[in-house]
């Protein structure tokens, strides 16, 4: 199954701290209010590795210093399907943590145990000879932040999906640790690709930026199996459609109004505005943003947007 149309989801729950939840370095999901109770399956295979694929979290304790809640909890399972076939589903707890028994060290008793397992056919995950290998599970007790504590492991899962580019592009600087005016001249080289998109959706001018989006699109199709250009279209229409509703209006941004998100793998980088949200977008009559991911990664010297 896993060499045929494998789909990988992050089964998440969590509540009582704030978190980020990786996928090899790139964020799947933030959360930043630790009151907030969240249960969500969030797709994966555009971050998935063909071989090897590391799941990580950081959490946060809703004090700097302070401790985790005595409720507070988040657990990430790995959900794998069939695009083929809606009765497979196979479920593997990865990273469980229980606030509960961070004292006794068994804030991760729920994970399953590192090892060999294999996939059976009544969706049963069974330990033994098998391709799939999970790695212990690595604590890393974080500085920056008192109190924070970071969760990972790798997983060795062999699959049908592609190696996407973004594996191989180049390494990016730590650009937190810039000084002010290297930081500025970043925003303002990487803007200038945002820019091409605010402005061909200012002059209703979506053609002319779709070679910019190809690798996005065509890596989507192969990770979701749509049909070539598929993923094109529904965004060639998705921004048609804004432009032409006299609901929605594009919002502008300037490079003075964005930071940088630099994902953890220092492969991938995108502007964005407060809390993540994303630089090109439009607005309704409402206040609702509706937006445009656009990650990008670097090679041979260029900026390709690839997510």
């Amino acid at each position: 199954m896993l060499q045929n149309k494998p789909v990988f989801k992050l089964e998440l729950s969590a509540y009582g701290l704030a978190y980020y939840v990786d996928v090899n370095g790139a964020t799947s999901i933030r959360e930043y209010n630790p009151a907030n109770q969240v249960t969500v399956d969030l797709p994966v295979n555009q971050w998935m590795h063909p071989e090897q694929s590391e799941f990580k979290f950081l959490i946060l304790p809703p004090e700097r210093g302070g401790e985790f809640l005595p409720g507070a909890f988040i657990k990430v399972a790995l959900l794998i399907e069939d695009e083929d076939n809606s009765e497979v589903r196979y479920r593997l707890p990865l990273l469980m943590f229980d606030s509960k028994q961070l004292q006794a060290n068994t804030e991760m008793a729920e994970s399953l145990a590192a090892g060999q397992y294999r996939l059976t056919d009544n969706n049963q995950v069974v330990a033994g000879n098998g391709d799939i290998y999970l790695d212990e599970i690595n604590k890393i007790v974080e500085t920056e932040y008192e109190g924070a504590l970071t969760y990972k492991r790798q997983v060795t899962i062999p699959n049908s999906l592609p190696l996407w580019a973004f594996f191989n592009s180049d390494t990016l600087p730590d650009y937190y640790a810039m000084n002010d005016e290297d930081y500025d001249a970043v925003v303002n080289d990487l803007f200038v690709e945002y820019k091409k998109v605010q402005d061909a959706l200012a002059a209703n001018d979506i053609d002319s930026i779709m070679p910019m989006f190809a690798e996005r699109n065509r890596e989507g199709d192969a990770a979701f199996y749509y049909e070539d250009g598929g993923l094109e279209k529904m965004l060639n229409e998705s921004m048609h459609e804004k432009i032409n509703s006299s609901d929605w209006a594009l919002s502008t941004t300037q490079p003075n109004e964005v930071g940088i998100t630099l994902e953890s793998n220092q492969k991938l980088v995108s502007l964005t505005l407060d809390e993540d949200s994303n630089a090109i977008g439009f607005v309704n009559s409402n206040g609702t943003y509706s937006s445009y991911p656009m990650m990008f990664r670097r090679e041979n010297g260029k900026w390709i947007l690839t997510r």
